[in-house]
């Protein structure tokens, strides 16, 4: 098998598990058989563990030595040790970051606002996270320390499996038209762009609350 066919049935796995997940047809503990997966997809072993390796590394999926893989499953304890764990990073990020902010930046930020509104209107999940995603490590990436870039993004994605399966606003009874998360984010542009170090960081610290979107 060449490199690039390789390449390509991994992405076949790795994107068929991940459309399962967003679409909440795989729920939370959920056993992946690779033995299921190969007759299904008509795929060998090696792309699928690949595939399982990828989702493993953004939050997604568990790789439990002598068990398996599983979709992640995190308990109500673990999302407030992340959402803490978040708060603690973005906000150290911020006091740095807010004496390096430049109007591109916040020209940039306000673009990606507009783009996570639109996916968040057509409740588009995944286009939506990953919008997400690229707005917190903007800002944290103007801090200009890897640490802090290395842990927020692992903190993101392991806030991601929460939000899938979590977030009330994507539930499919749900009527609301606009998430709350980009109106907080603008909040979050106007106070960079004015200054406001200690309200900016109290903010993040508020927006990092992720429970608050999911009842409990």
């Amino acid at each position: 098998m060449t490199i690039e066919k390789s390449l390509s049935l991994k992405q076949r796995v790795y994107q068929h598990i991940k459309e399962a997940i967003f679409q909440r047809k795989m729920t939370p503990g959920f056993q992946l058989i690779e033995t299921d997966i190969s007759k299904q997809l008509q795929v060998s072993r090696t792309p699928i563990r690949e595939a399982f390796q990828q989702l493993a590394k953004e939050g997604l999926v568990d790789m439990i030595p002598y068990r398996g893989a599983y979709i992640a499953n995190p308990s109500h304890e673990e999302i407030k040790d992340i959402c803490h764990a978040r708060a603690v990073i973005e906000s150290a990020a911020a006091e740095i970051a807010i004496g390096h902010i430049t109007p591109k930046d916040i020209m940039l930020l306000q673009e990606l606002v507009e783009k996570e509104e639109l996916a968040s209107y057509k409740k588009d999940i995944e286009q939506y996270l990953s919008i997400n995603k690229q707005f917190h490590l903007s800002i944290v990436q103007k801090a200009n320390n890897q640490y802090f870039n290395e842990f927020a993004e692992t903190l993101l994605d392991k806030t991601n499996i929460y939000l899938i399966f979590y977030d009330q606003f994507f539930d499919h009874d749900n009527n609301l038209q606009i998430a709350q998360s980009p109106n907080e984010h603008r909040r979050i542009i106007q106070l960079l762009e004015s200054g406001e170090q200690e309200e900016l960081q109290s903010e993040l610290v508020r927006h990092a609350q992720v429970s608050k979107y999911m009842g409990w």
